[in-house]
């Protein structure tokens, strides 16, 4: 199907339809980050810890 539609995904492309493309990131696309790779990851650590945090403390209400 990937080499089937090649070239309708290509003119989609081309157009800047993003519904006639295959774009594959789920519903939490506009969630992305523009960083580097090695920056995201420290992001995301930083965020877990933080989320685990407040888990564990109760939400900081104490």
């Amino acid at each position: 199907v990937h080499h089937l539609t090649a070239p309708l995904r290509r003119a989609a492309a081309g157009a800047g339809d993003a519904q006639g493309m295959a774009l594959w990131a789920g519903q939490g696309h506009r969630l992305a980050r523009a960083l580097p790779a090695g920056r995201l990851v420290e992001v995301l650590a930083a965020e877990l810890r933080a989320a685990t945090t407040e888990l564990t403390d109760g939400g900081g209400a104490g």
